[in-house]
């Protein structure tokens, strides 16, 4: 991962994949609730440069060992 990138949105969890031919980046993030999520997805969508950023797909699963 680009370090600019992770140092600027403090992600400890991230795939980071470029198209080559456009310059899009595709981003998979792991975090540990939906709030930081959210933060996160913000955190990219207001950086310099950056043009559009659009959430394709969200899926929280809950731990097993919290349900009661």
């Amino acid at each position: 991962m680009d370090r600019k990138l992770s140092s600027g949105i403090n992600i400890s969890s991230a795939i980071l994949g470029v198209l080559p031919t456009d310059g899009r980046m595709i981003i998979s993030i792991e975090s540990g609730d939906e709030d930081n999520t959210s933060n996160i997805f913000e955190a990219i969508r207001q950086m310099p440069g950056v043009i559009s950023a659009a959430l394709v797909y969200h899926q929280y699963e809950t731990d097993p060992d919290e349900e009661a």
